[in-house]
């Protein structure tokens, strides 16, 4: 910044430069914000501009001062020029994916948390379960403090359905950030496959609360009140999902479920109807339509045939 004022002084062209190369660095250089992202090339997309104006700036008062000069420059301008294009295509390779970027920024920062778990979202991207579980766990053994590795990893445990890893995980997770209300309904989840209702019940109310107006919540309470036989209460829940997200088709197949079990046959075809054309391959939906077909065509014919 003295530099910058010396040369305000002397040359406004070239404190422009030296300002816009020193501004957005500014923000770069208090560490403590940036966490592990200390090192990144974003700080220096805007600074560039700067840093090639000031080299433009001498080109051009050195020429001005010795004419001989501008061959020589240019020769080695040009030089610098391919250096840093050869650079720019070699980076591309690292840039094609995620997969390439992340696996390069952890072979580079090995005991950063952050890449394994950037790397550990782009194995699950690509179903790489295993590979995910990995990096994953590399990442909340470097830094258990990271609630979002924490959270990743009992998603992929969830999916190997190691439940009762994935249960260790969601809890880690919701202890360092218990306003996550996914990470309320990944529980919740993992807890139903259990068998735990009661517990799964507590997840998915704390979720509706945090969110009451996320559909996938309100489905999720509604099955586990299901599995508790507590009809009235799944209704309702399910209700209110397909109010907030008519097209969901899971949440229509299951306020179907709760129907049929409360021999609301009529409701319960509606809804499995429009589960069905929401999602024409809904297997579950077409067989208790269908069962629900033949229960009002057998009820019927008990209630004619009654003297």
């Amino acid at each position: 910044m003295v530099v910058t004022f010396l040369a305000f002084k002397k040359k406004n062209k070239v404190c422009f430069g030296l300002l816009v190369i020193a501004l957005p660095l500014l923000p770069s250089l208090y560490i403590p914000a940036l966490g592990e992202n200390v090192f990144a090339e974003r700080y220096l997309y805007l600074p560039s501009f700067g840093f090639v104006l000031l080299i433009a700036l001498a080109l051009t008062g050195a020429t001005a001062v010795k004419p001989g000069l501008a061959s020589g420059l240019a020769m080695i301008s040009l030089l610098v020029a391919a250096v840093y294009s050869a650079g720019t295509v070699s980076r591309t390779s690292v840039w094609r994916d995620d997969l390439t970027l992340f696996t390069d920024t952890v072979r580079k920062s090995p005991d950063a948390a952050l890449p394994h778990n950037n790397l550990g979202n782009a194995y699950e991207n690509q179903d790489r379960i295993d590979e995910a579980v990995n990096e994953f766990s590399t990442a909340v053994k470097i830094r258990p403090g990271l609630a979002g590795a924490h959270y990743n990893l009992g998603n992929e445990y969830k999916r190997q359905k190691r439940f009762k890893e994935a249960i260790i995980e969601y809890k880690t997770s919701l202890r360092l950030n218990p306003g996550y209300a996914e990470a309320h309904i990944n529980l919740g989840v993992a807890y139903l496959n259990q068998n735990l209702l009661d517990e799964a019940v507590n997840e998915f109310t704390t979720a509706v609360k945090l969110e009451p107006d996320s559909a996938e919540a309100h489905t999720n309470l509604g099955t586990a009140y299901l599995n508790q036989n507590r009809l009235e209460e799944a209704v309702n829940e399910f209700s209110i999902a397909v109010k907030l997200e008519p097209d969901f088709a899971e949440a229509r197949y299951n306020l179907g479920t709760a129907y049929a079990k409360q021999n609301r046959l009529e409701e319960a075809v509606n809804e499995f109807s429009t589960a069905l054309k929401l999602k024409p391959d809904f297997a579950e939906a077409r067989n208790n339509l269908e069962f629900c077909y033949e229960r009002i065509k057998t009820t019927k014919r008990l209630t004619v045939g009654k003297p």
